[in-house]
Order: C-alpha cells, then structure tokens, then sequence
C-alpha cells in the first residue's frame, strides 16, 4: 500500500505537469489566433492601400515599396505560426501518447485497488469466523467453568473439605464426570489458544482502504476529465490545421495550373488529395496534361516532362510561402535546351525575393547565373575554389 501510495503521488505530480502544459498551450493557440486574425487584417489594409495607390504610382513609389515590404514581412510572420501550429501539433501527438500512457497506468491502479478490496473482503471473512469460534469457545468455557465451580461446592457441602486443598494434599477424585469436564476444559482452552490473537484493526485497515479507494477515484475522474479537455483541444488543432492547410493547397493548386501552362505553353495540371475524409494523413497525386498528350500520371510521362512538372510544383509552393534561400542539385539534367529556356526564364521571375544556389554542368543555365564558383586544381592533389562574378555590358 505504500509502494501503490508513493505511485499515486508521482502519477498526481505528473498529471500537474500535463496541466500546466495543456494551459500553456491552450494560451499559445489563443494568442496564435489573435495574431493571425491581426495580420490577415493588416495585410488585407496594405492591399486595398496599394489597390487604391496604383493610380498615383510614380509619386507614391516609395509608399508602395514600404507596404510590399510589410506584406513581406507578414508573410514571414504568417509562415512563424504556420510551424508553431507545426509544432503544437507533435506536442499534442506526445500528449496524446503520454495521456494513453497514463491511461494503462489508471488501468493497472485500479487492478490493483481490485485486488485490495479482496483481501479486505477475505479478512474480514475470516475476522468474523474467528469472532464466531471465540464467542462459542468463551460460552463453553463459562459452562464448564459454572460445571466445575458446582463440582467444587458440592464437595465441600458434602464432605466438609475444600477440593483444591484436598487435590494439594494428593487426594483422588473418583468422579469421573469431574474428570470428563477438567478434558473438555483442557481442551476448550487448547482450541481458544490455537485460534491464535485476533487483530482488532481489521476494521480500522478496512476503513483506511476504503478511504483510499476513494482518493483513487477521484484521481480517476480527474484524469478521465483531463483526458477529455486533452480531446477537445487536440479537435481544435486539427480543425485550425486543417483549415490552414486547405487554404494553402488551394492556392498551391491555382498556382501549379498557371506555372505549369507557362513552363509547358499549354496543357492542364493538377493536384487532388487521396483522401479527403482525412486530410492532415491524405496523400497528394499530381495529374499532368502536357499539350498533345492525354491526362495521365505523372509516373507516365517521360524524365524531362516529370522533372518539368516537379519545377512547377515547387515554384507554386515559392508562390504561396516564399523562401529566401533555395539550392538546386542538377534540377535540369533531364532537360533538353528548350526546356532549359523555359527554366531560365522562371527562374529569373523569382530573383527578386529569393536566392537560388544552383549545382549543374549545363551551360546555358551556368551564362544565366549572377556569380558562378568551380573547382580547380592548378596543382595535382590540390583542390582550389575559385568564383567569376557575369557582369552584362551595355
């Protein structure tokens, strides 16, 4: 009972922690929400103000870079929540493992106070039979007492002479009912000892189970309505991720449609969930129409129209949730020189608000670049970095 005790408090401090944590992040989503609502009206204000300062461009230029810039900004902001939901998402995927945790403990617990209330129920079982045995012994032991006390008196009023100094002095009784009693006597009192010492604090230990059993049950429903609040929180998260990621494959789906007809001249792409009973777990599939060719998988289209697909969709990601840095391995090696053009000129749209480090061994890509770096070896054995800035002459 003091190991199940000790347990119980360490499953109470443990239960704090995860109170503490479920309150900080029941705040940090409240916050979370409040700032998304700010900045969704602040950049709704910045665009109706740029909307409104398109028709006085030149001499609001430096207004309309100001609020660009802020819009920019929000972005980033909007892409901090983005992984801050991100990560309340895995906290509520570890609360949700610890409170299963918690809830296999509960489990054995109450196992545990099952098996107690028993072996409470078994002693007091056995406490009464043995209050039963000792009361009927006690009874036979006060007959035979009264037996003995008359076959006393009897003597005395019949011979004038006490039996105890009588027994002293070797005297022999020849009653045989006497002797009948003292052996029933003997062994009354022989049963009465091997009964052994009755523990009186059966009922005070029952009553100090019982009251824990209690506090255990009230832990348990404190838990249970722990779980609960766990439940509904975890449902606001999924709603709110839900939501944000509905919103941001919509727009990756316009953009994938629109780039995709630029980089192709033509044709039709899409993207559409596996599941969408499921989101936050469906799958993507990505169905391509390059022009002339039927609606097919992008498993069926060929290394160069695949690689062109894939540059798509990652450009309409760029579209919705810019990056500042970007590194391409070999991304055109399956491309052939128009296909490179196209490349090239997309690329070039994105120059303004990203940086891309680019691996390749094309030499069209390599004359589009800003600043080129090599590896040379003008000693065998010795590897040397070198780097040529293209400057355009007018």
């Amino acid at each position: 009972m003091e190991d199940l005790q000790s347990e119980i408090i360490i499953k109470k401090d443990k239960r704090e922690e995860y109170k503490d944590i479920l309150s900080e992040l029941r705040t940090n989503l409240s916050l979370i929400r409040e700032q998304k609502i700010s900045i969704e009206k602040e950049v709704a204000r910045i665009v109706s103000l740029k909307s409104n300062y398109e028709n006085n461009r030149d001499e609001l230029a430096q207004k309309i870079q100001f609020s660009e810039n802020k819009i920019k900004e929000m972005k980033n902001t909007i892409s901090e929540i983005e992984k801050k939901l991100i990560q309340d998402q895995k906290t509520k995927d570890a609360l949700e493992k610890k409170l299963k945790n918690i809830d296999v403990e509960i489990q054995k617990e109450n196992n545990k106070v099952s098996q107690q209330n028993k072996y409470i129920r078994e002693i007091n079982t056995r406490l009464m039979n043995k209050q039963s045995a000792v009361e009927r012994l006690n009874v036979k032991i006060a007959e035979c007492e009264t037996t003995i006390k008359n076959l006393y008196d009897g003597f005395y009023e019949n011979y004038s002479i006490n039996l105890s100094e009588y027994e002293s002095k070797g005297g022999y009784i020849t009653n045989r009912s006497y002797d009948e009693v003292r052996s029933e006597l003997a062994e009354i009192r022989t049963k009465k000892h091997s009964l052994g010492n009755v523990n009186l604090m059966a009922i005070e230990e029952c009553k100090s189970l019982s009251e824990r059993y209690k506090l255990l049950t009230e832990q348990l429903e404190d838990l249970e309505k722990a779980k609960k609040d766990i439940v509904v929180m975890m449902d606001e998260i999924n709603k709110v991720s839900v939501e944000l990621f509905l919103k941001t494959f919509d727009q990756i789906k316009v953009n994938f449609h629109k780039i995709f007809r630029k980089l192709f001249d033509g044709g039709n792409a899409e993207i559409t969930l596996t599941e969408t009973e499921n989101v936050l777990e469906s799958g993507i599939d990505i169905i391509a129409h390059p022009p002339g060719q039927k609606t097919q998988s992008i498993m069926l289209l060929s290394g160069g129209q695949r690689t062109m697909t894939a540059i798509s969709l990652m450009f309409a990601t760029f579209l919705v949730k810019p990056s500042p840095f970007c590194i391409l391995d070999e991304i055109d090696a399956a491309l052939d020189e128009e296909n490179v053009t196209r490349f090239i000129s997309l690329l070039g749209e994105f120059k303004e608000t990203s940086q891309f480090v680019m691996i390749t061994h094309n030499k069209k890509t390599i004359s589009a670049a800003d600043i080129m770096y090599g590896v040379t070896q003008e000693e065998k054995g010795v590897s040397k970095i070198v780097s040529a800035k293209f400057v355009e002459k007018t």
